[in-house]
């Protein structure tokens, strides 16, 4: 975690050319917690520190400027420590309701959201077509289509998040904030949106079948003993 990021700061008159600002090294007391965003974790080197206290001591600075510069040289260094990841959850649900298209957690998981909500949707769909697709797997192995197992996360009726709602925008947040594991097959714990069972057809049941049997025959994977999937 810890970090060193240099910045060159110019404060009025005052230069001050590559000031080390450290990032995981020095923790702040509990009294004086900010955001992260707001320097929490973050330490400025003292020489600069005190070249700028003695600029305004000495009325060539004003404080209020030293401030705003300072506010912005954080800002710079938190995008080049990755300083949102390092957020508190609760922080981070803060930042991003102030303004989730610049939220970075979302910024970064949109496309595989939109993904994972797109490969949903097709899996409900071929689960309508049992005829075709009288298999599926899901993250402990392969059962029928109309196992119990496989319909209790099934629905009859299949709702998605809309983009633009704000049943999108929490779903996003919920997903992209906790950092779920984002798998060949999508498995997202944390939404009742998300189908994880993949229908197969006969033939994409015994190929899933085929690439998880080794040389010998042992079997890498699990058979449903409730509903004894037989592609």
């Amino acid at each position: 975690m810890p970090q060193t990021v240099r910045l060159n700061m110019k404060i009025g008159s005052l230069d001050l050319p590559s000031v080390g600002f450290a990032f995981g090294v020095v923790p702040s007391d509990p009294s004086r917690r900010r955001m992260v965003r707001d320097g929490q974790h973050f330490a400025v080197e003292i020489p600069a520190v005190l070249d700028i206290l003695a600029a305004i001591e000495a009325g060539t600075v004003p404080a209020a400027r030293a401030r705003t510069v300072l506010q912005r040289a954080i800002a710079v260094a938190y995008d080049e420590c990755d300083g949102f990841a390092h957020e508190s959850r609760a922080d981070k649900d803060t930042l991003c309701q102030d303004n989730q298209d610049a939220c970075p957690g979302c910024t970064t998981a949109r496309a595989d959201f939109d993904a994972a909500l797109a490969a949903s949707l097709r899996h409900w769909q071929l689960a309508q077509r049992s005829d075709e697709y009288p298999f599926a797997v899901g993250q402990r192995g392969l059962h029928t289509i109309d196992c119990p197992v496989t319909r209790r996360y099934i629905p009859e009726q299949y709702n998605q998040p809309v983009p633009g709602t704000a049943e999108y925008a929490q779903e996003l947040r919920a997903v992209a904030h906790s950092r779920p594991h984002w798998g060949e097959d999508l498995y997202i714990d944390v939404a009742d949106w998300a189908i994880n069972f993949r229908p197969l057809t006969p033939e994409d049941a015994r190929a899933w079948i085929a690439e998880r049997t080794g040389p010998k025959g042992g079997r890498n994977y699990n058979r449903c003993r409730r509903c004894a999937p037989t592609p």
